[in-house]
C-alpha cells in the first residue's frame, strides 16, 4: 500500500510518503512495530505525571473505495487520526491505494 503519515501537528502536519507490506498470513501474523518511537531514532520521551501512568490516545478513521479480491471485500483507502469528526480533526495516516492483495492457501 502507499499513502503518507504525518510527522507533526494540525497545523504544520508534515506529510511524507509511505509504502509498506502488511503480512497478515501465518506463520508471521500481523506485524505493526512502532520502532520509529525508539530513543535511538531521536525520539524523546519524558514523564508528565504519576510513573507508570498511561493515557489512551483515541483514533478513529474512514474506509472507502472497497474492492472484491478474489472474493473477499476490502477497503482500498483509509484515512485515520484524532479527534474524529470534530473541529480539531488532525488525520495522521492515510492509505491512497492498495496494490497487489494475495492470499495464500493452506
Amino acid at each position: 500500500m502507499t499513502g503518507e503519515r504525518a510527522l507533526g501537528n494540525k497545523k504544520a502536519p508534515g506529510y511524507h510518503p509511505m509504502r509498506a507490506r502488511q503480512i497478515l498470513a501465518q506463520p508471521h501474523g500481523f506485524i505493526w512495530v512502532p520502532t520509529a518511537l525508539l530513543p535511538q531514532h531521536g525520539v524523546r520521551w519524558e514523564e508528565i505525571d504519576e510513573p507508570s501512568r498511561a493515557r489512551a490516545v483515541i483514533t478513529c478513521g474512514t474506509l472507502d473505495e472497497f474492492r472484491n479480491f478474489d472474493g473477499f471485500t476490502l477497503t482500498t483507502r483509509v484515512e485515520a487520526g484524532y479527534h474524529f469528526g470534530a473541529e480539531a480533526y488532525f488525520p495522521f495516516f492515510r492509505v491512497m491505494r492498495l496494490g497487489e492483495v494475495r492470499f495464500q492457501s493452506p
